[in-house]
């Protein structure tokens, strides 16, 4: 048969009836052609190879391709779609010659099929094709009918925008046409190429530049003219975007848009990372999370008035009842400031994690994003009257119509609180990760910052009424003067709304050149806070001194730097926001699209991978890589299955230990693109455990892996590992940026982590021979740090706690009544004053450490306990009672330590001595070996010093005690106390805020049982080099090295 034959026998077999065409075109073609030359017949045909292999796939007919264009068919609507997606991640991940892109534009019209010669014709063939000719390279259009076959059947993380009529070229009607939007896929475009675009293009240019034989009619009419060239432009305005802000705000300012919402009227530097902000009071105030600040900007002089020191990581600010208000996230208080004084006034303990706050109703609402909970605060005593309970995690708040609106990202909705029954009244689904919330302009606005879109809720019925695409990331919003306003992270631009009831829609928008965060609409405009894109950053070498790394085997690395730096060359399925502050607490997909919904009661989660992504060696991520991982865990006794209790209720996990193979087939199931996860029982916090579960590809051995470091997929690879000097990672050439939010462009070419002589690193940063030292300033190197290099010195609160373990199965701590009296008895104020002060370690009896779910302060050990819970003062006198009661003095007890905390165990040593016991100290040089002898159960330790780091959640602290638990040195076991936190879990996947409950009740418990000596909780001191910047701190992660600047 030759090639005509072929075509006709393939065309004669081409569906009939009601069908889907599809037309794509790579935009720019000629452009490329031009630039690649001889390559470009090379990228052509695998453009065509990776189209037709997406098509095939789904059952596409191809009816005809032209040089670039393709024209196909398809029976159904959804396998068009389907195909459609897979095409533009196919381009976008592909690794095209000379760093060029790809990009295709996609359009696609369901209609009757009809035939003739064996080639479709009419006019539904027509409007495809016009569809695709209005689109974008990377962008995917449908018209109505294709919309209507497949709205009810797009999967989650997939959905529509209405782009409204379009009037398209040759056609005889407007059609609707909708953007598909897909998780992993670009969603941010200029407006449409229809034929009103190019109809006004037409005009503009025969005014601009008219032919000889007009040119006479031009001075006739120039009053016409100037009509035409105006409306040209202002509906290019509409259509583009304003030109006036083309050359933004510079970064760390806040900014000023005039009140027509056209141009940037101005900056203010506020030499800060600024966040939030809020205008009252005469002034504009606005948080530097990163600084611990508050600045006030006056308005007409436009300048700086003051810089207010307030809590740690402030977040929300408000102004109302003549104060400013601003929630410290890391401190679970808010800061009341005298705008007559520019004094804090007053500091307010709320719940654990304030995120958000807004005034109204005669009242401040605080989110606590930790425990779910509203806080609301009086403003005539400063105190909160009354927690409610919302179970939204609440990055946004606002105030209006007669209710209190919170946006929960885990639940994809707004919770409306009745503020007459401080009670929920609704909860209202929206899109998917939703932060930002205003009221106003008779609705109640709402960006979702994970699939790109702004929700409109009519505040009469509570519904979603309009659903407007903005792309990039969008965040705060602000509603009034007859606008509302978006701040478009990732897009680095300010979209204006216009909010009108029965249609409203993106009218505008305005260059910021930077990244905006919060956003306040006010008489005098719209302020913005602008934080730095990173633009002209790229590049340079960034050198770290840290302790040790234990392993750069990610399953087996378990010290808290070596887990960081696992981090910069690995990832999960999910991970937490890659930014500074409470912003970094947000759970978002990482190598998975999205994150799925729990099925079958909670015990089962299908992921499906972003296609694309190659490990560093040029391997493909496949899904099965990760039931390697999990079981190659197992088979290491790794720390994600003997501390990360959520990944062990995956089906097969009992049969499985250490040494031995493990098989999980029937409890990690891989297709081609989507993993399932089967868990034996609901594990809710199922999903923050996998940030830590990274794929291991296929021939990964059993083992550690030494100096050869398994390949990842992060924008680090590691290059050389020499144990005990320094680790080196370099970029990683296979990676891509697929999400801004989980894993953004690393700034570095190089980080080098050199295992130093600590002591001496302040000097090596101080002389710029390194540029970050990690939390081992020491409490005598603090001062002068203080005084010599301010601006260099981070200090951040930890959520962690050091204790004293007391081994509860060996005399004299068998007993409870001598494990309490060395309670009483340390004197907590004296440990914080070896450590550097309370500016570094704040006292504890507790567990859980403070912003942790679950934590309520609480401390019996004091003299004068006091109902709110904090420890004051040792009762010794109430610990010789206690000692002189159990018989046990003159009893050995040996207590152990490493050098780091060698002033604190020997304080430990003399304190027992002095209470009756023959104490002496074991302290041992190396951490690692230390270690490794508190933990091996030959050893069994009387008592040392350890902390836990990194808590997420109070089932995490109290799960450390847990009987059987190897990272116990305590040997506690409560089998009551287990199985109520093992139902608190269960708890918390329908009800957070109880779980949270039941932690706290079980942090006083074991408070009351005694198997450690709580001491403080840290804040750890970190000193950079003059040649860094964009300090940010995480609270799960450490600092974020790949976000550093070197200059």
């Amino acid at each position: 048969m030759d090639a005509n034959e072929a075509s006709e026998s393939r065309l004669a077999d081409l569906p009939s009836g009601t069908v889907t065409f599809l037309f794509t075109d790579i935009e720019g073609s000629t452009r490329l052609e031009r630039e690649l030359r001889e390559q470009y017949s090379d990228v052509l045909r695998e453009h065509s190879r990776l189209l037709r292999e997406a098509f095939e796939r789904y059952g596409g007919r191809e009816v005809d391709t032209q040089g670039d264009s393709f024209f196909v068919v398809f029976p159904r609507a959804r396998d068009a779609i389907a195909a459609a997606v897979d095409v533009q991640r196919a381009l976008g991940s592909h690794a095209w010659p000379g760093r060029c892109q790809v990009r295709v534009r996609i359009g696609m019209h369901t209609g009757e099929a009809s035939l003739s010669d064996g080639r479709y014709v009419g006019l539904a063939v027509h409007r495809a094709a016009r569809i695709s000719a209005a689109g974008h390279g990377g962008q995917i259009l449908l018209s109505s009918s294709t919309r209507d076959v497949v709205e009810d059947d797009l999967p989650a993380d997939q959905r529509l925008v209405d782009l409204g009529e379009q009037r398209l070229k040759d056609l005889p009607r407007a059609e609707r046409v909708f953007q598909l939007v897909a998780e992993g896929l670009p969603r941010d475009f200029p407006p449409l190429k229809t034929a009103d675009e190019q109809e006004l293009a037409e005009a503009a240019q025969a005014v601009l530049a008219p032919p000889w034989w007009r040119r006479r009619a031009r001075v006739v009419l120039p009053l016409a003219a100037a009509a035409v060239v105006a409306l040209a432009a202002a509906l290019l305005l509409v259509r583009t975007g304003s030109e006036a802000g083309a050359a933004g705000i510079r970064a760390n300012a806040v900014g000023l848009i005039d009140a027509d919402g056209n141009a940037i009227d101005g900056e203010i530097r506020v030499d800060a990372a600024p966040t939030g902000v809020a205008r009252g009071e005469g002034a504009v105030w606005v948080t530097n999370t990163n600084d611990g600040t508050v600045s006030r900007i006056d308005p007409v002089t436009r300048s700086v008035r003051q810089t207010i020191a307030v809590g740690s990581s402030p977040s929300g600010i408000a102004v109302g009842a003549g104060a400013v208000w601003v929630a410290n996230h890391f401190d679970g208080t808010v800061s009341r400031i005298d705008p007559e004084t520019n004094d804090v006034v007053d500091t307010i303990p709320v719940g654990n994690g304030p995120a958000a706050v807004a005034f109204g109703e005669g009242s401040l609402w605080v989110t606590n994003s930790s425990d779910r909970t509203l806080s609301r605060i009086d403003p005539a005593s400063g105190r909160v009257v009354r927690p409610i309970k919302t179970d939204a995690v609440g990055r946004g708040i606002a105030v209006g119509g007669g209710s209190v609106w919170v946006t929960d990202e885990s639940s994809r909705s707004v919770i409306r609180v009745d503020p007459e029954t401080n009670s929920v009244a609704e909860t209202i689904s929206v899109g998917n990760g939703p932060t930002g919330i205003a009221f106003g302009e008779r609705a109640v606005w709402v960006a979702n910052s994970l699939d790109g879109t702004v929700s409109r809720i009519d505040p009469e019925s509570s519904a979603v009424t309009d659903i407007l695409a903005v792309a990039g990331g969008p965040g705060a919003v602000a509603a009034g003067q007859g606008a509302v306003w978006v701040s478009v992270e990732f897009g680095q631009r300010l979209v204006r709304i216009d909010p009108d009831a029965v249609d409203p829609k993106i009218v505008g928008d305005v260059a910021i050149g930077n990244r905006p965060k919060g956003v306040v609409a006010s008489d005098d405009g719209v302020w913005v806070a602008v934080q730095e894109s990173g633009r002209g950053h790229r590049g340079g070498r960034l050198i770290a001194l840290s302790p040790p790394f234990d392993s750069i085997d990610p399953q087996i690395a378990n010290t808290t730097d070596s887990v960081y730096g696992s981090s910069l060359a690995y990832d999960g399925l999910t991970g937490f926001r890659r930014a500074g502050g409470g912003e970094g607490t947000q759970l978002v997909p990482n190598l998975a699209i999205s994150i799925p919904d729990a099925r079958d009661g909670g015990r089962s989660y299908t992921f499906r991978l972003r296609p694309g992504i190659r490990y560093s060696d040029g391997r493909r991520v496949r899904p099965e890589d990760f039931r390697r991982a999990l079981e190659r865990a197992y088979e290491l006794g790794g720390f994600l299955v003997e501390q990360a209790t959520a990944v062990t209720a995956v089906l097969g996990g009992d049969s499985c230990s250490k040494g031995r193979r493990c098989d999980l087939s029937k409890g990690v199931v891989a297709t081609s693109d989507t993993v399932t996860f089967r868990l034996s029982r609901p594990s809710p916090l199922f999903l923050f455990d996998l940030t830590s579960l990274y794929p291991m590809p296929a021939g990964t051995p059993s083992r550690d892996v030494g100096t050869k470091p398994v390949p990842g997929t992060g924008p680090y690879v590691i290059e050389s590992y020499v144990p005990g000097r320094q680790v080196k990672l370099v970029r990683n050439p296979r990676f891509r940026v697929w999400s801004e939010a989980a894993r953004p462009d690393a700034y570095p070419d190089e980080i080098v982590f050199r295992f130093e002589d600590l002591p001496q690193g302040v000097t090596a940063v101080a002389q710029g021979k390194a540029d970050v030292l990690l939390g081992a300033v020491l409490p005598d190197q603090i001062e002068e740090a203080r005084v010599r290099h301010s601006r260099q010195l981070h200090v951040e609160p930890q959520r962690a706690t050091m204790f004293l373990f007391l081994d509860t199965t060996q005399p004299p701590f068998t007993d409870v009544r001598v494990r309490r009296a060395l309670n009483y008895a340390i004197d907590r104020r004296r440990l914080v004053e070896i450590g550097g002060g309370p500016a570094l370690r704040q006292p504890t009896c507790q567990v859980i450490p403070p912003t942790v779910p679950g934590y309520v302060r609480y401390c019996p050990y004091t003299l004068d306990p006091r109902p709110t819970g904090e420890w004051t003062a040792p009762d010794v006198a109430k610990a010789q009672q206690l000692i002189a009661a159990s018989g046990t003095s003159g009893q050995k007890v040996k207590v152990w330590a490493w050098p780091e905390f060698g002033k604190e165990a020997r304080y430990v040593v003399s304190l027992l001595g002095r209470l009756g016991y023959r104490a002496r100290l074991e302290e041992l040089k190396d951490i690692d070996v230390y270690f490794r002898m508190i933990f091996d159960p030959k050893t069994r330790p009387q008592s040392g010093i350890m902390g836990w780091f990194g808590t997420q959640y109070g089932s995490q602290s109290i799960d450390t005690l847990r009987c059987g638990f190897s990272g116990n040195p305590a040997r506690f076991c409560d089998r009551r106390i287990d199985a109520e936190a093992q139902r608190a879990l269960r708890v918390f996947a329908a009800d957070p805020e109880a779980a949270a409950r039941i932690w706290a009740r079980l942090d006083r418990q074991l408070v009351d049982q005694a198997p450690w000596v709580p001491l403080f909780n840290p804040r750890l001191p970190y000193l950079t080099s003059k040649r860094v910047g964009n300090w940010q701190y995480h609270p799960y992660l450490s600092v974020l090295l790949d976000q550093l600047w070197v200059r």
